[in-house]
Formats: structure tokens, C-alpha cells, sequence
């Protein structure tokens, strides 16, 4: 018994069912467990089957602790799946709270945790075990006399990964460094390598290889390497995030050891997001009185590659905190208030915490406008020093509240937290993993902006340094976002002028912006939402690059932003919530076309409709102009449309006077859905068009032409144009089991809709299921011609169509169209297809369906979805016999054929043997 105040132990395990209860069950339980096995999705109530795979907590016991009624406990339970060789997507443990006294072991209650939702962050992370009772469960009677003490136990569960990571380091440079010649020169090299605090203080230790290091760049300042070398790291993904990247630039020299001229500590924690990094050089000098001082050595910047080896992408926030280093932890409690974006009925909340370019999240509670969090989320220091400096550059910390939807998530608010607040605040103590510091602590709740204004959303939430920082640390001086402010004056100014200097009746059509307002309701200069971003290896195809832009779902802002409109999002917000408008999808093409060293300019214009819209375009060095169109992943090519790279090499000095003959329209100029160019910009400069027409199939594309386009920034223009965000790289490619997952949610959707329907009128519904599998192979074999894939298209397209044209029943009729989504939402896609294609209503009772989908993966967990469904009808009596008639008439033509051809070659051989 417990009773109050009185001491008990407690086990917490993993509790396998026993095989003679295994031996009881019926059929149709094996018939479900098979199902769940297969891939079928199902409830948490309804799931009973326990995994036999072997795992084994650190110490081979299960966790006791003792505890007292109403009092929380914490229980750390490390369990080891590194012996475990199949997926873990469909186990299912029970985790049982039991009573051990008296050598007997009571069940006090259960909870049972899908580990395929545990690990995607889609349930909540900390559950409740309340006790059985005889009304919950008439074969387990434990208290005798006591029905009001159910006591309760919360815990929360954590899944890290062991992965293989690689860190591909290429096309770093340097500048400003220290001259270490006598000519005023250096001959650099660069060396990473990886220091981490993991060992001793894991159980087990992970070894990074070894480190790499450039080859020697001869008598230059400025270096470049265009490639340095890999590190390899098999750990979880905590342990890098918690690594320090150690650079060092040393001087080369052949006749001693080469001599460090600057070094630097890099943060690892961005490279999940951010692929290109910066850092400034310190190089470490010794004062007469044995005093350290770090000087300025120039800076570094380069590509950090990430390559994950894995069978499954972690999704969520894990928790590590190391011995001796410093972090900034939030504490996100809870919301209140929350607008219902499902429906109008309620949400499906995350908080996401961004300091310095670094995002963290708590994970997704499902259907609720008042979500309790209680979530800490740690930002690493990762300062070579702990100074007030160091750390007030990387500036307040923003946080962002949205509602998760599988079309792309919904911002509800923002808000931000000063770092002067904190250390204004008073000193509370904190307790994570057996660490407890006592820290100066914000505290409080603020309420979310949206498009710039309060909202009745609040959010509680709490902020401290752990440990806490030195007393005189003021953050008095930190630059702060605030927003709905304008663009400078100084813009404003340069504006007036740049407008006359244009053709009246051009600037009248509205087209000529030189600003746009972000998600916080900021102005910026167009060109400083553009930016070189890191594109993967393996990310180099034209034609990919443009479906992966149009697996972005588009959304116009005065959805996205509840009225609002004309908002020109950062690429990082773009990305977070995953869908947006014209606008963003050609500036994160533009983006990555710089990234790839192309001459790639954002364009902004009007359609045949006469419309503001936005494309990209790419100048070749052959004088040929792409254009890039996001929405329809299509590409329109004009030739000799600008002079060439090399005239303008030769020329660059020499003022363009002749004007140049309008080019006639190509083939593809035909049908360009545009019919006038206003603007064009990168990330250096905006270009406004002052050529007699702003048809962009007949205007020239010579930039360079300050007749033809006139330029915003010139010599005497001073102002700022860097970018005014630090870009996020695209995330990796959804998982094949993942894709397998959607894939089958969303045919079930559709076959389910589909039986329902003719049910309720009284009809039934044929599956051909064979014939479906082969309409999943034609999808996908049409997505990779879309992205030029297939190298044996024609071989393959009829290998595929005879595989179709043997499942299809004999005297039946083949209807049906492939639909493509950037979305997969599969209630979205059945409401779609169901209002727009009315195959379910088919009255003939002998009518066959096939269902078919396929899922194509993109970066950043994209996808594209193509979905089929094919009718299959009987074909009219005299259909049948034409056809058979035909048939008989094409038989008699081959005989015939094949007579002629018999009698030809015996004549043939007559007349052989005569000349003989």
C-alpha cells in the first residue's frame, strides 16, 4: 500500500508481453498487429502490440526512485538502440509505473508511446501514468479502501541518433590577414579541426577524425582555397551542435614550422541551417607584463558542408548541457489565446527561439489554443571569450509562434526578449541535469505581434545565461529590431532622383519599387534580401533546382498574413513556414543561382493579366537570357538578347552610345507570360529599365548599359546594401520510409472517400490494386522526365505502358489524368480531387478504379505529389465487335503482307538460279 507521506519504490520498464499471452490472442488481433506492421496508421488506445526488439537501459535495471505523494520526480532512463538493425518507425512500447513491496510487483497504470511520433515530434513529449483502478481495469485491483489518490508521474522521453557525419569544408578565402614576409605578403594555409567536451562526460565516446588542411597559397593577403578537406563524426546530433570548429590560418614556410598568423572558434550549432560561414582571425600576442591580448588578423569564410549518413532525420530540440561551457537558456511555459488556424476551431502550436542565426523549437502539441510547453531550449555561448562585446553582437533573441499544417505552417505572432532584461532580472535558482545555477532571470509574459501589431496572444516564458554572467554585464548597447520601421532617408532621397531619370509613362504602370516590407513589417533595399546561399552537391540540375522552388506551395500574402499585403518575407522565413508568394519563391531561386556562380538577377514585372509579378533570369556568356518562371518550373530562352560577357570585359570603360536594334522574338519569346520588365536587381545593385519598351521578349539585357538601365547604387551612394539577414541553407530530403508513409496516407484517403460515397448509394467499389502499383511506377517515371532524369525515356515509357496494357482488363475503357500538388495534406488532396474529377458517382455497377500516387522528394522536405485515379468501364457491345473486326482486318493485312513477301523471295531465287 501507499499512503500518505509514506515512502514507496518505483519501477519504471519496458515491459515485453510474455509469449503465453502472446499464444492467447485471437486472430483478428494477429490480423491487426499485421496491418500495423504493413504501415497502416492507428490510434494510440488501439495500439497493444509490444515490440520484441531486444532494448537494454545503460545499466541492464530498470530506474527505481523513491518518492513522496505530490512530489514530481524525474527519472533518467537511457535506452541503447544502437544494436537494433531494422527501422524503428512501427514499434509501439508499453511503459509500465509499477509498486514493488514485499517481493511482489503491483501495476499501478500504463501509457503506451508511438516511437515513430515520439521521434517526428508529433505528440507531446512529456505523458501521464495514472493508476488502474477496478472501474479502468476489472482484473487489476491494487488499492483497497482508496479512490482518491491516483498519483501521477511525468516524464519525458527523448530519441537521439548515432549518425555518420561528414563536414565537407571547400571554397573558403581570406582576407586582411597578418603579412608575415618581408614583402608584405604571406603564403597562407588553413587548418580545421574539431574540439568537443563529449568525452568523459558521455558513456560513450565519440572521435572525430582527423583534422584537414589546405594546400599553400603563395604571396597573397587574400587566399583561396577553393578545396580543403572533410572531418568525419559518428555521434548524435547534439554532440556536433555542441563542437567547436577550431580554425587556424598559419604562414607557410620551407625551411621552419609554419607560423600561426590567426586563429578563430567557430559555432557548429548553425551548420544544420547555415551552410556558409564567417568569422573574423584573433591571433594571441604576449604584453611585457605576461599579459594576453588578442589583436585582429582579418577573417575567414567558406562552405560547411553537412553529408548525414542515416536511416531517419530527427526532428525537435534534445537537451545536452556539457560541463564548463556557458549557454543562454528560454524557457517557453505556455500560450494563451491562440487564433484557431484549422478551421477556426483550434491550432496545432510550436514556439521556434532564434538568436544570433541560430533557430531551436519546442515540438508540435496537436489541437489546442492554450498549449502548455515547459520547455528549455539552450543556445551555446560558443565565445572564444566570455566578454560583454562578444556576446551583445549576436543581438536579442526573436521568437516565433506557429501553427503547424502539413501545406505549409501559419505564423501567428512574434515577439523578442532583451538580453538587457535578463540581467536586469532577479536571481532565481535552475536545475537541469543535476546542474543547478543560480542566474538573474527574465520572467514574464508578452503578447505576439502580427504584421507589426499587438495582438490578445500571450506568450509566458522565462530566460537566463547558465551559469550566469559576470554582475557588470549591462547589454545596455544591443541593437534592437523593432518592428514597422521604414527604410532610410538616405534611400528615400536616392529614390526621387533615380525615378525622373526614368521614362514617365514606365514609372506610371507602378512597377518601379526599389523597397519591400518584411514579415515584420520592416522596409528594406530589394537588393539586400539577396544572397549566395549553399546548395547542396548533388543540387546542380536546372531543371531540379526549379521543382524543387515550385514544391513550395504558393500562397498569397493576404493569406498567409490576414489581409495584409504586398510582404516581401526573408528567405528564412520563406523557409520556415514553407510556402509564400511569387515574391519569395524567385528570390530563393535567384539565391541559389548565386550560390552557384551564375549571372542571376530577380525580376519584377507585369503578366499578360496585368498583374505585379516576379521570375528570375540568368544572363549565359554567349548572349543568351533565361528566364525563369517559379510557378510553372518552366524556362524561356532568348538569344543575342544582351551584347555578351566578353564585350563588356573589353569594354567595361567605354560608354555604350549607339543604340542597339531591338532582337526579333524567338520561338520561346512567343510565349513568355510577360509583357513588361520594370526592374531587375542582385545582390549588388537594382537596375531600373529605361529602354523605349519594357516588353522583356524584344528589350536588351545589356545592365552594364547605363542608357539602357539605370542604376540605383552609384559611386557617390554610400548606404549600406549587405544583406540584412544571415540566409538558411535548404534542409535534407524526406526519408524513403516517410515518403512510403504519405504516400499510403494519402491512396487510403482517397480509396476510404471513395468506398464511403458509393456505399451510402448503395453501390460497390472494385479496386484493381495490381493495376494501381503500376500507375505509381508511371508517376514516378514522369516526375524524373520533368527533371530530365531519364537518359532510356522511350525504352522505359513503353516497358511501362505494356505493364499497363496487360493489367487493364480486357474489353475495358482506360480514363484518368495524372494531378500534380506541392502539398501533402491528404485530406487537402482528396477534397481537391473529389470536387474536380467525379469518378465516384459512376452509376455502372461494373465500374473498376485503380488509385495511383507518388511521392517525390526535394530538399528542405519538400515534395512533390502526383495522384491517378483510373475508371474502368465495360466497353459497349459494338465497340467491341469494331474492335474485333478491326483486329480480323489488320490480321488479313499482315497475312497478306507476308504472302507478298514469301512470293517475292521465291522469285528472288528463280532468278538466281536461271542466272546460274
Amino acid at each position: 500500500m501507499i499512503k500518505d507521506n509514506e515512502d514507496s519504490d518505483l519501477l519504471i520498464e519496458d515491459d515485453n508481453e510474455n509469449e503465453n499471452e502472446k499464444e492467447k490472442k485471437s486472430d483478428k488481433e494477429n490480423e491487426k498487429e499485421n496491418e500495423k506492421e504493413s504501415g497502416s496508421d492507428f490510434e494510440l488506445e488501439d495500439s497493444g502490440d509490444i515490440s520484441d526488439v531486444n532494448q537494454k537501459p545503460i545499466d541492464n535495471q530498470p530506474k527505481r526512485v523513491g518518492f513522496k505523494d505530490n512530489e514530481e520526480i524525474d527519472v533518467p532512463t537511457v535506452v541503447d538502440m544502437s544494436d537494433v538493425e531494422e527501422a524503428f518507425k512501427w514499434i509501439i512500447k508499453n511503459i509500465h509505473l509499477v509498486e514493488k513491496q514485499c517481493g511482489k510487483t503491483n501495476v499501478w497504470g500504463e501509457t503506451k508511446i508511438n516511437l515513430e511520433k515520439l521521434a517526428n515530434s508529433n505528440i507531446i513529449q512529456t505523458v501521464e501514468i495514472r493508476k488502474l483502478t477496478k472501474q479502468a481495469n476489472e482484473s487489476t485491483s491494487l488499492i483497497s479502501g482508496e479512490k482518491d489518490k491516483n498519483p501521477i508521474v511525468k516524464f519525458t522521453c527523448y530519441f537521439q541518433e548515432l549518425i555518420l557525419y561528414n563536414l565537407h569544408f571547400h571554397h573558403w578565402k581570406g582576407g586582411n590577414l597578418i603579412a608575415a614576409n618581408d614583402d608584405g605578403t604571406s603564403d597562407p594555409i588553413i587548418e580545421f579541426s574539431v574540439s568537443s567536451s563529449v568525452s568523459g562526460f558521455k558513456k560513450k565516446e565519440r572521435k572525430f577524425s582527423h583534422s584537414c588542411r589546405s594546400d599553400k597559397i603563395i604571396r597573397t593577403l587574400t587566399p583561396s582555397w577553393e578545396e580543403v578537406g572533410w572531418i568525419t563524426f559518428v555521434g548524435t546530433r547534439s554532440e556536433l551542435q555542441h563542437a567547436i570548429l577550431e580554425c587556424v590560418v598559419y604562414d607557410w614556410d620551407p625551411k621552419k614550422s609554419p607560423e600561426k598568423i590567426g586563429e578563430s572558434h567557430i559555432e557548429l550549432t548553425n551548420i544544420f541551417d547555415f551552410g556558409v560561414v564567417r568569422s573574423p582571425l584573433k591571433l594571441k600576442t604576449i604584453l611585457p607584463t605576461n599579459q594576453e591580448q588578442w589583436k585582429d588578423a582579418g577573417f575567414v569564410e567558406g562552405i560547411v558542408e553537412l553529408k548525414e549518413s542515416s536511416f531517419h532525420q530527427q526532428y525537435g530540440y534534445i537537451p545536452d548541457l556539457y560541463p564548463g561551457k556557458n549557454y543562454l537558456a528560454v524557457e517557453i511555459i505556455r500560450a494563451s489565446n491562440l487564433t484557431a488556424m484549422d478551421d477556426g476551431i483550434s491550432s496545432d502550436p510550436y514556439v521556434v527561439a532564434e538568436w544570433e542565426g541560430c533557430k531551436l523549437s519546442t515540438f508540435v502539441i496537436e489541437k489546442t489554443l492554450e498549449p502548455k510547453f515547459n520547455e528549455i531550449l539552450f543556445f551555446p555561448l560558443n565565445v572564444a571569450t566570455i566578454s560583454e562585446e562578444d556576446i551583445a553582437k549576436k543581438g536579442n533573441i526573436t521568437i516565433s509562434v506557429f501553427d503547424q499544417d502539413q501545406a505549409g505552417d501559419d505564423i501567428l505572432g512574434m515577439t523578442s526578449i532583451n538580453l538587457s532584461d535578463i540581467v536586469k532580472g532577479v536571481a532565481q535558482d535552475h536545475t537541469y541535469e543535476d546542474q543547478t545555477v543560480r542566474s538573474r532571470t527574465y520572467s514574464g509574459t508578452k503578447y505576439l505581434l502580427f504584421n507589426g501589431q499587438e495582438t490578445t496572444q500571450g506568450l509566458e516564458m522565462r530566460a537566463w545565461f547558465h551559469p550566469d554572467l559576470p554582475d557588470n554585464f549591462k547589454f545596455e548597447n544591443v541593437f534592437e529590431v523593432t518592428p514597422n520601421t521604414p527604410i532610410s532617408e538616405a534611400f528615400v532621397k536616392r529614390e526621387n532622383v533615380w525615378l525622373r531619370s526614368l521614362p514617365k509613362l514606365h514609372v506610371q504602370t507602378g512597377a518601379y519599387l526599389i523597397k519591400g516590407a518584411d514579415e515584420n513589417n520592416n522596409d528594406h533595399f530589394i537588393p539586400t534580401y539577396m544572397t549566395k546561399v549553399n546548395v547542396p552537391e548533388d543540387l546542380r540540375s536546372i531543371n531540379e533546382i526549379l521543382r524543387t522552388i515550385k514544391a513550395f506551395p504558393f500562397e498569397n500574402d493576404e493569406t498567409t498574413f490576414q489581409g495584409r499585403q504586398d510582404v516581401w518575407c526573408t528567405q528564412n522565413f520563406f523557409l520556415g513556414i514553407r510556402k509564400g508568394s511569387a515574391e519569395e519563391h524567385a528570390m530563393l531561386l535567384v539565391n541559389i543561382l548565386l550560390g552557384l556562380g551564375m549571372d542571376a538577377y530577380f525580376c519584377y514585372g507585369i503578366t499578360r493579366s496585368n498583374e505585379k509579378h516576379s521570375w528570375a533570369l540568368v544572363r549565359e556568356d554567349n548572349g543568351t537570357v533565361i528566364l525563369f518562371e517559379t510557378a510553372y518550373a518552366k524556362q524561356y530562352r532568348l538569344t543575342n538578347a544582351w551584347n555578351g560577357k566578353n564585350v563588356f570585359e573589353e569594354d567595361n570603360k567605354k560608354e555604350l552610345e549607339l543604340e542597339v536594334e531591338e532582337i526579333k522574338p524567338s520561338n520561346d519569346a512567343k510565349i513568355i507570360p510577360y509583357t513588361g520588365l520594370a526592374i531587375v536587381a542582385n545582390d549588388k545593385n537594382l537596375w531600373g529599365n529605361a529602354q523605349k519598351t519594357l516588353d522583356p521578349a524584344t528589350i536588351r539585357y545589356n545592365f552594364e548599359n547605363s542608357k539602357e538601365w539605370i542604376p540605383f547604387v552609384t559611386d557617390d551612394f554610400d548606404e549600406d546594401i549587405a544583406p540584412f539577414y544571415h540566409p538558411k541553407s535548404l534542409g535534407p530530403k524526406l526519408s524513403a520510409q516517410r515518403l512510403l508513409s504519405i504516400r499510403n496516407l494519402i491512396k487510403d484517403e482517397l480509396i476510404h472517400s471513395y468506398q464511403i460515397y458509393r456505399s451510402a448509394e448503395h453501390m460497390n467499389t472494385y479496386i484493381e490494386s495490381e493495376l494501381g502499383e503500376v500507375i505509381d511506377k508511371g508517376l514516378h517515371f514522369y516526375e524524373k522526365l520533368l527533371t530530365k532524369k531519364i537518359e532510356s525515356t522511350d525504352k522505359d515509357f513503353l516497358y511501362w505502358k505494356g505493364e499497363l496494357s496487360n493489367l487493364t482488363p480486357v474489353g475495358f475503357s482506360f480514363s484518368g489524368s495524372p494531378l500534380s500538388f506541392s502539398y501533402i495534406d491528404s485530406i487537402r488532396i482528396r477534397k481537391y480531387i473529389m470536387e474536380k474529377i467525379d469518378f465516384h458517382k459512376e452509376r455502372d455497377e461494373r465500374a473498376r478504379f485503380a488509385f495511383g500516387c507518388h511521392v517525390e522528394p526535394y530538399y528542405h522536405g519538400m515534395c512533390m505529389v502526383w495522384v491517378m485515379i483510373v475508371k474502368l468501364l465495360p466497353l459497349p457491345i459494338e465497340k467491341l465487335q469494331i474492335e474485333d473486326e478491326m483486329e480480323e482486318t489488320e490480321e488479313d493485312k499482315k497475312r497478306i503482307e507476308k504472302n507478298k513477301k514469301g512470293k517475292k523471295k521465291d522469285d528472288e531465287i528463280n532468278n538466281s538460279n536461271n542466272m546460274v
